[in-house]
């Protein structure tokens, strides 16, 4: 049976609380933060019967917001480089903002792993797994690394949701992104 709880893990000044989320068993321990939808860490034991982490984070929340690498955070709108921050849809350009030199690095300045979110949709549906699944639900537009994404309890995790609008950075179109983190066993 897997334990899901949440906690208050740090505060940004212009955004609100960040929460971390653990889903929790005999053999797993997956914590994730609200910022970003991060996986903060997965311990898992070994043939030795030891827990140990295997992902790579930090121990406090200014490691996360002064991360320039993304450590664990659902990128988005994009992943990797947009040159220039340009790109044309059906003719028409569109200018994004840039992070990267001259560049708009994964999805921009205020990309999901670092941005405020809006609403919260459950998917519904849920998969009978015997790993730790993740998923995005639904797609209808943002994701950011510095964004605070929306956070609700579900059968053994935890749904994240973000709304990016229409023009956020540059991009057109309002994306909706829904994304579960669960574990069954």
């Amino acid at each position: 049976m897997t334990e899901v709880s949440c906690e208050p893990w740090g505060q940004l000044p212009a955004q609100g609380c960040v929460h971390l989320w653990r889903l929790q068993s005999s053999q797993l321990k997956v914590e994730v933060l609200t910022l970003g939808a991060t996986i903060r860490s997965v311990w898992s034991r070994g043939r030795d019967g030891q827990s140990a982490d295997v992902v790579l984070g930090f121990d406090d929340l200014e490691g996360y917001v002064s991360d320039r690498r993304y450590l664990g955070a659902t990128v988005g709108r994009v992943a990797n480089r947009i040159a220039k921050g340009r790109f044309v849809v059906d003719g028409v350009e569109y200018q994004l903002d840039v992070n990267n030199g001259p560049n708009a690095l994964h999805g921009g300045c205020g990309a999901s792993a670092r941005s405020v979110p809006v609403g919260v949709r459950p998917h519904g549906r849920r998969e009978e797994t015997n790993v730790v699944s993740f998923r995005v639900a639904a797609v209808t537009g943002r994701c950011c690394v510095q964004a605070l994404w929306r956070a609700q309890p579900v059968d053994a995790g935890v749904q994240l949701s973000l709304t990016s609008p229409d023009g956020d950075q540059g991009y057109p179109g309002e994306v909706q992104v829904w994304l579960t983190y669960t574990y069954r066993r």
